[in-house]
């Protein structure tokens, strides 16, 4: 059984379609890569699996139960995680207690009682172990908003971690960041897929796509035209053409 399920989703904004119809199936211990030029829908289908705000139609399944329309509050807790395109941390807090609040959240709804009940050592032990897995623990008592965005990127993981999912969503985790950075990041996902997660990643760095991925799927203004090996999906000619445009376009240039 996939671990998530993705059967004919649309979404409308206005009358405007940003999902038309996709279906996707992401299997369990994998890294899938979902790619596709600015505007394609990446990100409305992470915000419709992770409950940011529900389909106009079609179902999603976790682990086989539907999801579609529960709040993000709900989806997280069972089990999926996600990151931002921007990062968004407590910018004031530091780098440990951003991931104590993340811990807090499972239990409590209201990020500024989350630090309470998260005072005691087991969530301490948990943090610092979060930490120490995406390469943060000589930080932890940095403010979040002086962390380069490289590691804001990794703190931005580890609260996702803090929520023990066994699906984690990441949104251009390279994005703007340099190449030894994303090399880093590189290495984190694959280590958390070792560990027995499931990733989904959106990402324009095709370097960062096509190392990580052993299947990809493309996304062209909210409909999936593409699937398959990251080989067969950089020759498929209807992903060439979302890229570069037609032959007549490109001559036109």
């Amino acid at each position: 059984m996939a671990v998530l399920s993705i059967r004919q989703v649309f979404k409308h904004f206005d009358g405007v379609a940003a999902l038309r119809g996709v279906s996707l199936d992401v299997e369990a211990g994998e890294i899938l890569g979902l790619i596709g030029p600015n505007g394609a829908g990446k990100t409305t289908l992470f915000n419709v699996i992770s409950g940011v705000f529900p389909p106009s139609a079609g179902a999603v399944l976790y682990e086989g139960r539907p999801i579609h329309g529960l709040p993000a509050h709900a989806v997280a807790r069972m089990g999926i995680g996600r990151t931002f395109q921007i990062p968004r941390p407590f910018a004031d807090l530091s780098v440990l207690r951003n991931v104590l609040v993340a811990l807090g959240h499972r239990a409590v709804q209201h990020p500024l009682t989350a630090l309470r009940p998260c005072e005691q050592a087991e969530a301490l032990a948990e943090a610092h172990r979060i930490l120490s897995r995406v390469g943060l623990s000589e930080h932890e008592a940095t403010p979040a908003r002086f962390l380069p965005l490289g590691l804001q990127r990794h703190l931005e993981v580890a609260r996702a971690l803090a929520l023990r999912p066994r699906l984690l969503l990441l949104d251009e985790p390279t994005a703007g960041v340099s190449g030894r950075e994303a090399d880093a990041m590189m290495a984190l996902v694959r280590q958390l897929r070792d560990e027995g997660l499931t990733c989904v990643l959106v990402e324009h760095n095709m370097r960062v796509a096509m190392g990580l991925c052993r299947r990809i799927a493309v996304l062209h203004y909210g409909e999936k035209i593409s699937e398959g090996p990251p080989e067969a999906v950089a020759r498929d000619p209807r992903v060439i053409e979302a890229y570069l445009g037609t032959e007549d376009e490109r001559a036109d240039r």
